[in-house]
């Protein structure tokens, strides 16, 4: 009998948990489409995840974060191609390099389109007023 039930329950994760992970393992930071960060940074189901790189800066040898930067979006709605939307210019060879990852781990392939030469900057909600 439990053989039986074995074969009726199946596993998988995610696309979005996938290369959620993958990015975070490259070091980036997750975000909404719109370059705000996510507030819970463990990979999760959605179909557009935006990209950080996160930025540093050292004061009196404390390494503490600064504005992100925001490289990209990646759009996991298909289930054979994700496109991989890419801010600068200069972050292209990065995002090559994850992409390469992805379609390595997953078996998607991620076409790259560079939307423009600078990348945004990360997103900060102003919050909720106080009163």
């Amino acid at each position: 009998m439990t053989n039986d039930l074995a074969s009726k329950v199946t596993f998988s994760e995610a696309k979005g948990v996938l290369v959620g992970r993958i990015l975070r393992q490259g070091g980036y930071e997750l975000a909404f489409e719109n370059g705000e960060k996510m507030d819970q940074q463990d990979p999760c189901e959605c179909k557009i995840m935006g990209i950080l790189e996160p930025r540093y800066a050292k004061l009196f040898g404390l390494k503490l974060r600064k504005e992100a930067v925001h490289i990209g979006n990646i759009y996991l709605d298909s289930e054979q191609l994700y496109e991989l939307n890419v801010f600068g210019r200069d972050y292209v060879q990065k995002m090559v390099k994850i992409a390469e990852q992805i379609t390595t781990e997953i078996g998607n392939s991620v076409r790259i389109t560079l939307k423009q030469d600078s990348p945004k900057s990360e997103y900060i909600s102003p919050g909720l007023p106080e009163l």
